[in-house]
């Protein structure tokens, strides 16, 4: 997947990237991965959705509780959970500096 709305280029040594890199992963090589493609589709007005997703910047309120110099977006995190989650299904983000990934599994269950 491709977030095609990533973070300046603030030490302004090389080239501002355009797109940045999400990873996903699952504990068990033997239980094959989730994919709400049906979801997926209808939320892309009934087509297939691509792996190059173009959301809004994060939102000022996103930021109300402190700056975190990577930060994504609330739409980006409640997109990647409802793809590849079912509801009560347990996710790991071992750098959750703001928690926007925790924010968005409680409102999705």
């Amino acid at each position: 997947m491709i977030f095609a709305n990533p973070p300046p280029n603030l030490s302004c040594k090389y080239f501002t990237h355009s797109t940045e890199f999400i990873i996903w992963a699952r504990k068990n090589k033997k239980v094959s991965h989730y994919y709400n493609y049906e979801l997926m589709k209808s939320i892309n007005g009934g087509t297939q959705m691509k792996d190059v997703w173009h959301l809004p910047a994060i939102a000022p309120w996103e930021k109300s509780c402190g700056k975190h110099p990577t930060q994504k977006p609330l739409a980006l995190l409640t997109r990647i959970i409802l793809a590849s989650t079912e509801k009560n299904d347990w996710i790991l983000d071992p750098f959750t500096g703001s928690s926007t990934t925790g924010i968005a599994a409680n409102l999705t269950n």
